[in-house]
C-alpha cells in the first residue's frame, strides 16, 4: 500500500457502494406536502402534482449519480435500485403518507410512466447541455412544471434551484464516497 493510500484508504469505492447510500433520502423518503407546500398551492390537483415531482426526484437522483460518478457499473447499479425503490418502497411512502396512488392517477402502470419521464428528462437534459452550462435546469423544471398542472414561470424558476441544490447534494454525496 502506498503512502497516500495507506491515509486515505482505497481510491476506488467498494463495489457494493451503490447498497449503502440511502437514496430515498433524495426522493421517497421527503415530505413532498411539507417541502413543496407553496407550489401545491398553485396547482388544481396536488396528489398529481407530488406524483409527478416524485417521478422527478427519482429521475434526478439516478441523473446525478450518473454524472457525479467515475465508475459506470456503479451509475447503473445505482439506477436499478432507485427504479425498484420508486416501484416498491416509494409507492408504499406515498401511497400511506400522501394517499397517493399511482393507479388511480395514471391509466397505466408506475413503471411506463417513470420510464416516459426519465426518456423526456434525459432528451431535454441532451438536448439543452451546452459547453457553458451542462446542467441546464430550465426546460426540465418547466417540463415538471407542466406535468403538476402549472404553466407558472416563478414556479419553474423554484424548481430549477431544487435541481441545482439536489444535484448539489448528490455531487457532495459521490465525493464522500470517493464515486468521482
Amino acid at each position: 500500500m502506498g503512502l497516500f493510500s495507506s491515509f486515505f484508504g482505497p481510491r476506488k469505492p467498494k463495489p457494493e457502494i451503490a447498497k449503502e447510500i440511502n437514496l430515498g433520502q433524495y426522493f421517497y423518503l421527503i415530505n413532498y406536502q411539507e417541502r413543496y407546500s407553496g407550489f401545491l398551492t398553485k396547482v388544481t390537483d396536488p396528489s398529481r402534482a407530488i406524483a409527478e415531482l416524485f417521478l422527478y426526484r427519482a429521475w434526478l437522483t439516478q441523473f446525478g449519480f450518473h454524472i457525479f460518478s467515475a465508475y459506470p457499473n456503479i451509475s447503473k447499479e445505482i439506477t436499478y435500485q432507485v427504479v425498484n425503490l420508486a416501484n416498491t418502497l416509494g409507492r408504499a411512502s406515498l401511497a400511506l403518507g400522501c394517499n397517493i396512488h399511482f393507479e388511480k392517477l395514471y391509466s397505466v402502470e408506475l413503471i411506463k410512466v417513470l420510464q416516459s419521464r426519465w426518456q423526456e428528462y434525459d432528451a431535454l437534459a441532451k438536448e439543452y447541455r451546452s459547453i457553458t452550462d451542462l446542467l441546464e435546469p430550465g426546460p426540465i423544471s418547466r417540463a415538471v412544471t407542466i406535468h403538476c398542472g402549472s404553466d407558472d414561470v416563478l414556479e419553474a424558476f423554484n424548481l430549477g434551484l431544487d435541481y441545482l441544490f439536489l444535484l448539489n447534494e448528490i455531487k457532495d454525496e459521490a465525493i464522500a464516497r470517493r464515486m468521482v
